[in-house]
């Protein structure tokens, strides 16, 4: 979190690794749904849940929302 505050305040050094650590996670998850869209909704959502846990200790709404969105990937 707090390197993502940090590039949201401006830092360029900051922002240059959240951006090359992001896209390490898209190009994984692009390796397993072979689908740059699907891969990229996976990081969001993956991104949501934990903003979503770190800010209210809820990690059962995000996981709920994961396997209801996994599934429809099936």
């Amino acid at each position: 979190m707090e390197l993502n505050q940090r590039a949201i305040q401006g830092d360029s050094e900051t922002q240059r690794f959240v951006q090359q650590e992001s896209q390490k996670w898209i190009d994984s998850l692009f390796n397993l749904t072979n689908d740059k869209t699907t891969a990229l909704l996976l990081f969001h959502l993956f991104q949501g849940a934990i903003l979503d846990f770190l800010a209210t200790g809820n990690a059962q709404r995000g996981q709920q929302t994961i396997k209801a969105f996994t599934e429809t990937l099936q």
